[in-house]
């Protein structure tokens, strides 16, 4: 019998800190946290050569990001704050 060490299986570590919807996407996408957001963090969007294409802060509650301006394609979404550093793929539609 082994020793149970670590952090359990269903830990809000092993959670994605948001989720898109929808992914693809037109016009806008949601953010929806899946855990406390840090203060002042930020939302960027990414091309992918890296270079941010458009930005915005991310509060405590769900967010609506505008697409409006951004080309088809796939982008990154990279949600960034204290502690918090995570990106996620979106396709963007027109």
């Amino acid at each position: 019998s082994g020793s149970d060490v670590g952090m359990p299986e269903n830990s809000a570590y092993n959670t994605a800190a948001f989720t898109l919807a929808p992914n693809p996407a037109q016009g806008t996408v949601e953010i929806l946290p899946n855990r406390v957001m840090p203060a002042g963090a930020q939302v960027l969007l990414m091309d992918e050569l890296g270079r941010t294409v458009a930005s915005m802060p991310m509060g405590q509650g769900r967010a609506q990001f505008d697409l409006g301006g951004v080309a088809p394609g796939c982008y990154l979404l990279r949600l960034m704050g204290t502690g918090l550093s995570e990106v996620q793929r979106l396709v963007v539609l027109r």
